[in-house]
């Protein structure tokens, strides 16, 4: 007597459930602003400072769960994108001038508020 069917009823078993324990092991996606709430006005960025170091503040009218930030050259600057933000009302250009802050340039693009921070030399 042969058993070829069963086997093959097995094999679709074992790969179903191999199928389905992978699955859950997959690298989710960029997250979307649904799932991260609502999007982000920035009301308010200001700095001062604080033992001998510029602190910056950022305030937006919901919390901000998600940014990136990255230095570039000629001119040198810090960019710090804030994802699912907008600009709101924030003027073109703020102006720091305190320690190694010079200015800060807010800008839009699509779902991303930037923010420019000008520094006079590089630091950590």
């Amino acid at each position: 007597m042969k058993f070829t069917q069963p086997m093959k009823n097995y094999g679709l078993v074992i790969l179903f459930s191999l199928v389905l324990a992978l699955h859950g092991c997959a690298a989710k996606g960029p997250a979307t602003v649904a799932e991260q709430g609502e999007q982000v006005t920035l009301t308010k960025v200001d700095s001062r400072d604080v033992d001998g170091k510029t602190e910056i503040s950022v305030e937006g009218t919901n919390p901000i769960l998600q940014y990136t930030s990255f230095q570039l050259t000629e001119p040198l600057r810090l960019v710090i994108d804030i994802a699912g933000s907008n600009i709101g009302k924030l003027p073109d250009k703020i102006a720091v001038n305190s320690g190694g802050a010079t200015d800060i340039v807010p800008s839009q693009k699509d779902n991303i508020a930037r923010l420019e921070i000008g520094i006079s030399e590089a630091v950590e």
